[in-house]
């Protein structure tokens, strides 16, 4: 499932609800050209897999959750379970990012 991100309070939400299950944060910009095909694979691959929890969250938008993980480029991408950082991707590489769905899915 992928649910779009528009404020801390959402973010802080669905997290702490949630605290127990994993989640892929998905950092992106509306006009980046570096997103677009993320985008495009990050919609595919939600539907793909529908247990996993896809948080997207623009970085203009949500600027204070961009920085609270010490992020450099866009995309990135974070496996986080229980609350904690398993693994992070930054930069436009969908093959790293594929994998890291399926190792969460798995």
């Amino acid at each position: 499932m992928l649910v779009h991100i528009t404020s801390q309070e959402e973010f802080d939400s669905i997290t702490k609800q949630k605290s127990d299950a994993s989640f892929i944060l998905y950092f992106r910009e509306e006009k980046s050209k570096n997103c677009e095909k993320s985008d495009v694979r990050m919609s595919q691959l939600s539907q793909q897999h529908q247990n996993i929890e896809i948080l997207s969250i623009d970085i203009k938008e949500c600027a204070g959750i961009y920085n609270h993980y010490n992020l450099s480029e866009i995309p990135a991408f974070i496996l986080l379970k229980n609350g904690k950082i398993e693994e992070k991707l930054e930069g436009e590489d969908n093959k790293k990012f594929e994998e890291l769905v399926e190792k969460t899915c798995g």
